[in-house]
């Protein structure tokens, strides 16, 4: 209708839709194929995984009540260079020096194309103050952040319990939505 009326303006409702879903899906898939319930990982480790992918999920959706989706997609592909810092610091992981110069570079070309030009949304827009663009950025540093931090701890959880996709899902995913709750 051309209306700038948000449909669902809480980002935790679609967070906890889209999580109701997953699980639903998750679990009968799981009993049709009749694979086990059982966690290989200890449970409190889904739930670290979970809580900084809701934060990272979170801060994704209300970034865009400040900046528009091209900001956002933009700086999605700066996500290389938070997962290799915390890649370094916390899976004390070790990467080539390219790699780390590859992640600067594009969070670099990334940042000033952004910065270059307009970066809210249409909503801020009408509303645009210096508060608009840093609730923005801040939204979207934190997002990087807790998205690069969630694949470091995915990986943890590949590598240390030989876990599957499906099972870091279902578990991530049900905690995720009573978070949400």
């Amino acid at each position: 209708s051309g209306s700038d009326k948000d449909v669902f303006p809480f980002s935790a409702f679609r967070v906890l839709c889209n999580r109701l879903l997953t699980v639903a899906l998750l679990i009968v898939h799981s009993k049709a194929c009749g694979l086990s319930f059982i966690p290989k990982a200890p449970i409190q480790s889904y739930c670290m995984v979970s809580a900084s992918n809701m934060l990272s999920t979170l801060c994704q959706y209300e970034a865009l009540k400040y900046v528009s989706f091209v900001t956002q997609t933009l700086a999605k592909t700066s996500k290389a260079l938070p997962v290799v810092l915390w890649g370094t610091i916390v899976g004390c992981r070790r990467y080539k020096a390219e790699q780390y110069i590859h992640s600067i570079l594009i969070t670099a070309g990334c940042s000033i194309f952004v910065l270059g030009g307009n970066i809210t949304s249409a909503v801020a827009d009408r509303h645009g103050t210096w508060w608009t663009y840093f609730m923005g950025m801040c939204l979207l540093l934190v997002y990087l952040a807790a998205d690069g931090y969630t694949s470091t701890q995915q990986e943890h959880l590949f590598k240390s319990y030989n876990t599957c996709v499906r099972e870091q899902l279902i578990y991530t995913t049900a905690f995720s939505t009573v978070y949400s709750l």
